[in-house]
């Protein structure tokens, strides 16, 4: 893995499973990713991008860390970066797993929204 992060969910990979991605559980460099970031029906790959934190601050980077294994540091500093200015999580997500992450960080008390990734 050179670019170590899925093709799939844009989850960092520090060590495949099976072949899958051990958050999406889909095959790293699977058959339906394009090189433009669609997939072969078509559809656009979406971003998550954080508004806001919140006040429930804790609750946020302990969801961002659940979905994206990153460490403390890394999940606090991305937290707090939503202060300036929309910070994105993550890139290449699917429709349904977008959905479930932006659903994730609701629930933890941010401000999410999914968008065209770019």
């Amino acid at each position: 893995m050179a670019d170590h992060v899925c093709s799939n969910c844009g989850a960092p990979l520090r060590e495949p499973i099976d072949g899958a991605c051990p958050f999406c559980r889909l095959p790293v460099g699977g058959p339906d990713a394009t090189a433009d970031g669609a997939d072969a029906s078509g559809t656009g790959r979406l971003a998550i991008v954080l508004e806001d934190a919140g006040r429930m601050q804790i609750s946020v980077i302990k969801a961002v860390r659940e979905l994206t294994g990153y460490g403390l540091a890394e999940a606090k500093q991305l937290v707090d970066a939503a202060d300036q200015g929309p910070a994105v999580i993550a890139t290449g997500l699917d429709e349904q797993l977008a959905g479930h992450w932006v659903e994730h960080l609701q629930r933890a008390g941010a401000r999410v929204s999914a968008r065209p990734a770019v």
